[in-house]
């Protein structure tokens, strides 16, 4: 009986995760969200000047966070290059207060939007965090990936540094 189960639960999340895949290569839904500091953030606004990372955690989330230290070395190496990471706080009512102490001791230094009522992680079909999508300086949706393990971003990285050799296209 238990083999039954944790057979239906690995079925669940592959087939969720091939889901997602399949938006590879389709334009990402236009948003618009507050930032930490309470501007609005609109993501066609930010399109044309290179690859946008968005990422999709949460404060409560220990692989987000394990994610984001290795996301912000990567900003940190590609951001003149015309990289931008958006960091999208999924956090409810009750733990967005930690937001902030979370970014500014972690020294985050990209762009982070709060999405509490969850609109850009319905739009974005997002289950759990931490969830990546990749798109190109066009807003074409290049990679998604749901989960963080360790090499998760050297690929990610590799796949950043192709659409910025290829940004001329």
């Amino acid at each position: 009986m238990n083999f039954r189960i944790t057979l239906f639960c690995l079925l669940i999340c592959f087939t969720s995760q091939a889901l997602a895949l399949d938006e590879d290569g389709k334009k990402a839904p236009d948003f618009s969200l507050p930032t930490l500091d309470g501007e609005t953030f609109r993501l066609s606004e930010q399109l044309g000047k290179g690859p946008v990372l968005l990422n999709f955690w949460a404060t409560w989330c220990g692989p987000c966070l394990r994610e984001m230290k290795k996301l912000k070395k990567v900003y940190q190496r590609h951001q003149d290059k015309g990289l931008q990471i958006v960091s999208i706080s999924i956090d409810d009512q009750k733990t967005v207060s930690q937001v902030r102490g979370i970014v500014k001791s972690r020294r985050f230094p990209f762009t982070v939007l709060l999405d509490m009522n969850h609109e850009a992680k319905r739009l974005f079909q997002v289950a759990n965090p931490p969830y990546t999508i990749l798109l190109d300086k066009d807003g074409t949706i290049i990679y998604m990936h749901e989960g963080y393990r360790e090499g998760d971003v050297i690929s990610l990285e590799e796949k950043i540094i192709s659409l910025m050799e290829n940004k001329s296209e």
